[in-house]
């Protein structure tokens, strides 16, 4: 149904390509064609009701009422007429299917995945219904997405070096270091600059390059780039060398409007990769060599990838924060910038880890986050997901985990791994917070919260306010680190305390015997923690007071 609209062959992509081929988000397709047979059957439910016999007699009443106000009998009689006309059942089946193939397209970001005249072509195919005559949407069924995004994904590689060709197409032939070849990591363009030093349209070429050499280098391009800015510098500065964007690439801007520009070496080999696949007998596989290298030396790209990506530095810098009626702070940018699916998921999991949650195009926060924000701009960092072992605990989770705890409203309380706070803002107001990040210390301070720094394995009770009633935690999980926090946060409970903590449910069986007494625990639970497929258990140990006995309080399994 789709295949007229691809290239006729299909060559398979080398291993080094798919190592920085653009993944394609896949959508929960059930929850889309669920919604999408939801407002079938709500079109079906109305077409029903204006076609009953009761209806159509009540809407020519309306129609009479109408007619005797305006004294026109024609008049009215059309009024029903287009009324009809409106509610068509097969127009509105059409227009919904519509709107369901390209809210999936939206959530593929198949305008970025495309080559522009293929994604015209696509788009067209699409709205051809609305032509008297026309071919109708395919049918928006299981089945038929399954189909489109198996063949999608089988061109991705063909789509991307289409993409690259298109580009590679538009640099000057004029000059000797743009090879017919492929690209140079030293190449010129012409008409970049006009003759009152603002950029012409060719400086487009720039801002496409600049995007592609982003995908290829961290998987999605780098919408926030002020690239048409770097240039304008560029032609202040004419002769120097200036880097634009993050560090991918170098230009260098001339009084005549052309611009020199350098690639970074293992961008340039990867878009030759690229044409290569298109052209696999014509093309090579690696840059070829531009002359002598530019002032300053290229980042390894690793370190390039390792940085906070400039695409989510540009969108704190270009985001509006403000104050909400109901108390929470918000921050969004402007409704005419757009990100795309893979930007979003990479804002999505650096905001969460200093405490945002998403609300539609809104991250909200529970505190006023501009100098947490501040700090992630000056650094240029925020700390990695896995490497860090953090995994923020979702609120109804960190909710029911203190509610099985049931800590007393004047009980001392810790939080040692309180990342950004979900489990502490369940607990008694007397809780204090132990972090091993600056910039989630600095968004627990800014929740109200006491907070240590530091390492809590390396801590001892008189580094806090000495022993405490409860001790709840999240930890790290990897390499059993989690049995290191739990046995240590014993050492922090005085007698009729209790130790807590979300653990994996391996750790019911590695999980050693405490002073004596068992370790209670939950029944495990899954799907507990988004993107992260693991069986959880929440875990209690009671340090016996006393006289021998355990602590009363949550004592009672969930």
């Amino acid at each position: 149904m789709f295949d007229n609209l691809f290239p006729a062959t299909v060559p398979s992509a080398d291993p080094a390509f798919n190592s920085f081929l653009p993944d394609i988000s896949l959508p929960d397709i059930s929850q889309m064609v669920a919604q999408y047979e939801a407002n079938i059957s709500e079109v079906s439910r109305m077409v029903g009701l204006l076609s009953s016999k009761e209806n159509r007699h009540a809407l020519t009443l309306f129609a009479q009422g109408r007619r005797i106000w305006l004294g026109d009998a024609l008049r009215a009689r059309s009024y029903v007429e287009d009324l009809y006309s409106l509610f068509d059942k097969d127009r509105a089946i059409s227009a919904l299917r519509e709107k369901a193939w390209f809210e999936l397209f939206d959530y593929l970001d198949l305008t970025r995945l495309l080559p522009t005249n293929l994604w015209e072509q696509w788009s067209d195919s699409f709205k051809a219904w609305q032509s008297p005559g026309g071919v109708d949407c395919p049918s928006f069924d299981t089945d038929t997405i399954t189909s489109s995004l198996n063949l999608i994904n089988s061109y991705r590689a063909a789509f991307f070096s289409m993409r690259v060709k298109c580009l590679w197409d538009s640099l000057s032939r004029k000059h000797k270091t743009n090879s017919g070849a492929g690209f140079r990591d030293r190449q010129i363009i012409n008409g970049v600059f006009n003759e009152h030093s603002t950029c012409n349209a060719q400086a487009r070429v720039i801002q496409d390059l600049y995007n592609l050499c982003s995908e290829v280098a961290t998987g999605i391009p780098d919408t926030f780039a002020d690239v048409q800015s770097d240039l304008l510098k560029a032609r202040a500065d004419r002769g120097e060398w200036r880097f634009v964007g993050n560090g991918l690439l170098k230009v260098r801007a001339y009084k005549v409007g052309t611009l020199h520009f350098q690639l970074h070496p293992e961008v340039a080999s990867r878009l030759n990769i690229a044409l290569h696949y298109l052209y696999p007998d014509c093309l090579p596989r690696k840059p070829l060599s531009g002359g002598s290298p530019a002032d300053g030396e290229f980042k390894p790209l690793d370190l390039i990838r390792t940085q906070l990506p400039h695409q989510v530095t540009g969108f704190l810098r270009r985001a509006h924060l403000h104050k909400r009626k109901d108390g929470l702070w918000g921050l969004a940018v402007y409704d005419h910038v757009q990100i795309g699916r893979a930007l979003r998921n990479l804002l999505d999991e650096t905001l969460k880890q200093i405490g945002a949650e998403r609300e539609n195009k809104e991250y909200l926060f529970t505190y006023d986050p501009s100098e947490v924000i501040e700090e992630i701009l000056v650094k240029g960092e925020v700390p990695e997901t896995v490497s860090h072992q953090f995994y923020s605990t979702p609120r109804d989770t960190a909710k029911e985990f203190v509610e099985w705890v049931s800590p007393n409203p004047d009980d001392i309380c810790y939080e040692t791994s309180a990342g950004t706070g979900a489990i502490a803002q369940e607990m008694p107001l007397s809780t204090y917070c132990v972090e091993v990040n600056k910039l989630r210390c600095m968004a627990l301070s800014k929740l109200g919260f006491e907070v240590t720094e530091g390492d809590f394995l390396r801590l001892k009770p008189a580094d806090l306010v000495g022993h405490a009633d409860v001790v709840m935690m999240n930890p790290p999980f990897a390499q059993q680190s989690w049995k290191s926090h739990f046995l240590h946060g014993v050492n922090f409970v005085r007698p009729g305390g209790v130790v807590a903590a979300i653990l994996p449910a391996s750790a019911v069986e590695a999980m050693p015997e405490i002073e004596g007494t068992p370790v209670e625990y939950s029944s495990p639970m899954q799907g507990r923690f988004p993107n992260v497929s693991i069986t959880i258990v929440y875990a209690k140990w009671c340090r016996p007071d006393q006289k021998g006995q355990g602590a009363e309080q949550g004592s009672e399994a969930a």
